[in-house]
């Protein structure tokens, strides 16, 4: 018979500490320890507010339906951006959607699927599919060209909020919200459009952004833009909210529910030649 040996280990073994041998600060360790085990789990993690921003459209000019695919699992709406150029502009816009991504598309039978499209617009769609795309027809007027921006999200989240605040499984002090704010000096207008200094907002955290734009001058009128962009030095930009016209002490308005584009600006100018003013720019980004 070969006698059994034992195998030398390669790391000595340490034995475990016995609580009665535990200094003060191995139980302070040991207790937090057991802690962070026990409650990582209960720590409610921030929902997944919205999604990718997908580019259906670039200044498109013919009836089509769109070959991208956006994934609507996790999201219950679609943000649907438009922008238009073109004289007397029309067309219409058809929200799709399939449960597999293939060919075949139908209209969604929810409230807003359709849109007659004469001018910039957003509008918001409610989804219960797996995917969504949209289709451009019946397209009217001179040089029309359709640029169209859509992101899934998550709709009525207010009420899960307060669903969440009833179960008892959050609080007030852990349902936050992202918020940044500007509120540059007074801009004088020159002749050209000019970004304001300071009116940049960074929306990579929040959801939904908005800006007011007041003419503060006495005597002339104003003219005031919004660009959208995904560079932060917003060279590849977009207007988002055309050219309007603000008489002294008039105020506009610019929102979009959910922010497609990274950063946004307020851009403003004389609308006479020679004829400057004061422009006051307020936004914030949230959600």
């Amino acid at each position: 018979m070969v006698a059994s040996t034992i195998p030398t280990p390669l790391v000595a073994v340490t034995e475990p500490k016995h609580l009665g041998d535990m200094t003060e600060d191995d139980l302070h360790a040991l207790l937090e320890l057991e802690l962070r085990k026990a409650l990582t789990p209960l720590i409610p993690q921030p929902p997944v507010l919205k999604g990718e921003a997908v580019h259906v459209f670039k200044n498109q000019t013919v009836p089509l339906l769109s070959d991208k695919r956006i994934p609507m699992q996790g999201y219950n709406a679609l943000y649907v951006e438009v922008i238009v150029y073109g004289t007397a502009p029309s067309g219409i816009l058809t929200v799709k959607g399939n449960e597999d991504g293939g060919a075949v598309w139908k209209t969604l039978p929810t409230a807003g699927a359709v849109q007659t499209v004469t001018g910039d617009m957003t509008f918001e769609v409610p989804v219960g599919c797996a995917f969504a795309t949209l289709e451009l027809s019946a397209i009217g007027g001179a040089g029309t060209a359709f640029t169209v921006i859509a992101q899934p999200f998550v709709a009525g989240l207010a009420g899960t909020v307060q669903a969440l605040l009833a179960a008892g499984t959050a609080t007030i002090g852990n349902v936050g919200r992202a918020a940044s704010t500007v509120s540059p000096a007074d801009y004088t207008t020159t002749d050209t459009f000019a970004n304001v200094p300071g009116s940049v907002l960074d929306t990579l955290n929040s959801q939904c952004v908005s800006y007011t734009v007041k003419n503060t001058g006495a005597t002339n009128t104003i003219s005031y833009q919004v660009l959208g962009g995904n560079l932060s030095d917003l060279s590849d930009a977009q207007v988002v909210q055309v050219s309007a016209d603000l008489a002294p002490a008039a105020v506009g308005s610019y929102s979009a529910t959910v922010a497609v584009w990274r950063y946004y600006a307020v851009q403003a100018k004389s609308k006479v030649a020679a004829s400057p003013s004061t422009v006051q720019v307020r936004g914030i980004a949230k959600g």
